[in-house]
């Protein structure tokens, strides 16, 4: 299955929220570690694991 990445920018958009409280969220673990994707420098987000979070 190939689901579709975020960037910190689109999930900001996605959630109504800023890209500062996405890092906060994701520092804090409020944003589950299977929902991210670190590749190099850049965290990218798996837009299917977002969707099941939030509809916990």
């Amino acid at each position: 299955m190939n689901s579709k990445l975020m960037t910190v920018e689109e999930l900001a958009e996605y959630l109504r929220t800023t890209p500062g409280t996405v890092y906060t969220w994701k520092s804090m673990g409020i944003i589950p570690a299977k929902c991210v994707k670190k590749i190099g420098r850049k965290l990218l987000f798996v837009a299917s694991q977002i969707d099941e979070w939030l509809n916990m």
